[in-house]
């Protein structure tokens, strides 16, 4: 009878211990549903740490790695989701594929969100479905991808997404066609939804060659940002830009994008919007530095390390290559240090070697792969450092030639002064007896 008690007493302990396991983790976790993930992943952190049994720690862990992966701290949930208490458990593998696909590493998710999906009681079959379309999407195996959303059209839970991306899939292949009917059949409720039709059909417009329309509809969404999600924005920016440079007008196009710059200096997705700009710069008969040079002069990062790098792109296009060094220079000795210069240091590097500076070229190369880099140019990187070396070599033996060439030519000259002294050589020949 004293075993019983005693038995039922650790069951009520357990019991009262998960209730306050469970508070704690809403308490937690609440800053993640609050759009605040940077604070969800401190306090999960604490709680993980409290050397909890198994079945909590799981569920704390789970929570972790969703929040590490919203804050974008992909590489960190990776390592909390290496345990080996994790390795089978299917929640665990939606996370490392989720943190897969925000480092672009889409092959490493695909078959992880497949997996996943062939399982179609789990409640991961939905999101692992899209997913997996997500990545075939980013493969540039689009047709497999719609083949994948095509599972989720009949879906309650799914269907309006899958029919928004598979619309955005067939205008990713110039299909109006199928794209407009899409778009004309769901009944979007929500107003994100909303939203990214209207985007949907400005882009539709686009490719139907009517661009005055379009941005009609982009400036639109760009008029009432408040609720947009960041990638909607950033896509209504792009379509004005693209709609200017169809009308052949991207000196109005660019001054849509340095304003939105100057306007957020820290913005995420600074890398893609100087990306756009310096090809609107391209399509301009002389594009105005004003803007570059602003940003140049101003102390607010990381703009001023990217207007540092286009900058020093027009200088090259422009033939002054010192003032692009100069550029480049600044941009090494900066404190952004991302992933995201990694790309300015390796055109820097190949500046170098256009002008055979070698030894310079080399060390940029090492700070470019210190960042570290995407894989894509880690290997464009280690390819330039083969040439620089085989550049080199052939630098140095051209070198030698050239002297070997000299010497020969001196010592022929001496030896045709020698044979057949001509006018003007003065060359004293001492008898031998």
């Amino acid at each position: 009878m004293g075993r019983m008690g005693l038995i039922g007493f650790s069951i009520l302990l357990s019991q009262l211990a998960r209730a306050d396991i469970s508070a704690e983790l809403a308490e937690a976790s609440a800053p993640l549903a609050e759009g605040v993930p940077e604070v969800a992943v401190a306090r999960l952190e604490a709680l993980v740490n409290k050397n909890l049994p198994d079945p909590e720690w799981r569920a704390v862990t789970e929570k972790l790695a969703e929040a590490e992966v919203a804050a974008r701290q992909p590489e960190e949930a990776l390592v909390l989701l290496a345990d080996s208490r994790l390795r089978d458990i299917p929640w665990a593998k939606f996370w490392r594929a989720q943190a897969f696909a925000s480092l672009h590493r889409w092959a490493d998710a695909l078959p992880l969100y497949e997996e996943l999906a062939a399982d179609r009681s789990s409640p991961l079959h939905g999101p692992a479905t899209f997913g997996a379309a997500e990545m075939l999407r980013a493969l540039g195996r689009r047709d497999e991808a719609l083949t994948k959303l095509t599972v989720l059209l009949y879906d309650k839970e799914w269907a309006t997404r899958a029919q928004l991306r598979s619309a955005e899939l067939y205008i990713d292949k110039a299909d109006a066609i199928n794209a407009r009917r899409l778009l004309d059949e769901m009944r979007a409720k929500s107003v994100a939804d909303r939203t990214e039709r209207r985007l949907l059909r400005g882009r539709l417009e686009l490719i139907l060659q009517r661009p005055e329309r379009a941005i009609g509809i982009f400036q639109a969404l760009l008029k009432k940002p408040e609720g947009a999600p960041h990638a909607t924005l950033m896509a209504a920016l792009f379509g004005i830009a693209d709609a200017h440079l169809q009308l052949k007008t991207p000196e109005a196009g660019d001054d849509v994008i340095e304003q939105f710059i100057d306007n957020h200096p820290a913005d995420p997705d600074l890398p893609v919007l100087f990306a756009k700009l310096d090809e609107l710069y391209r399509a301009e008969h002389r594009p105005s530095r004003n803007g570059l040079e602003k940003w140049v002069r101003n102390p607010e990062q990381p703009r001023r390390t990217f207007a540092r790098w286009y900058l020093a792109r027009l200088e090259i296009r422009a033939g002054r290559r010192e003032r692009a060094r100069q550029l480049f220079n600044d941009l090494r000795r900066t404190d952004v240090q991302s992933p995201a210069i990694a790309p300015a240091l390796f055109e820097f590097a190949q500046l170098e070697v256009e002008d055979q500076h070698f030894d310079e070229a080399t060390a940029i190369l090492g700070d470019a792969r210190l960042l570290p880099p995407e894989p894509s140019l880690l290997d464009r990187i280690n390819l330039l450092l083969r040439k620089r070396s085989i550049s080199r070599r052939n630098l140095r033996r051209r070198r030698q030639h050239l002297n070997k060439s000299h010497i020969l030519l001196h010592h022929g000259r001496r030896l045709r002064c020698l044979m057949h002294p001509p006018a003007g050589c003065n060359l004293a020949i001492t008898p031998v007896f």
